[in-house]
């Protein structure tokens, strides 16, 4: 459908919410792409404007479990991801508004 969405879970399997953004993304334009999580609550960012908010009832938690960006479970085959993601940044902490900004201003010089 050609929306952003988050998949979270804290045992691997598919019984948790997923949050999709409405923002149609078009093919062979640059985004950026934010998520941010924090106690249960779910912010999808795109180009730094609020996409969707969610709720998803998951702990985060350390885990040596591979994570996914851009497939679902892995599964590549019946969920293929056909573009490029660069710069990836996973942070400790949910950033507010004004950091999403900033990142997005930086990578756009």
């Amino acid at each position: 459908d050609k929306k952003l969405r988050l998949h979270t879970s804290d045992d691997g399997h598919d019984t948790s919410p997923n949050t999709t953004g409405k923002i149609v993304l078009e093919k062979d334009t640059w985004y950026q792409v934010c998520a941010t999580f924090e106690t249960g609550k779910v912010m999808l960012y795109v180009n730094t404007d609020l996409d969707a908010e969610g709720t998803h009832p998951v702990t985060v938690h350390q885990s040596y479990v591979e994570k996914c960006i851009g497939a679902k479970n892995h599964d590549v085959e019946r969920f293929p991801f056909g573009g490029l993601i660069d710069d990836v940044k996973i942070f400790n902490v949910a950033l507010p508004k004004e950091k999403i900004c900033e990142y997005y201003y930086k990578g756009r010089k």
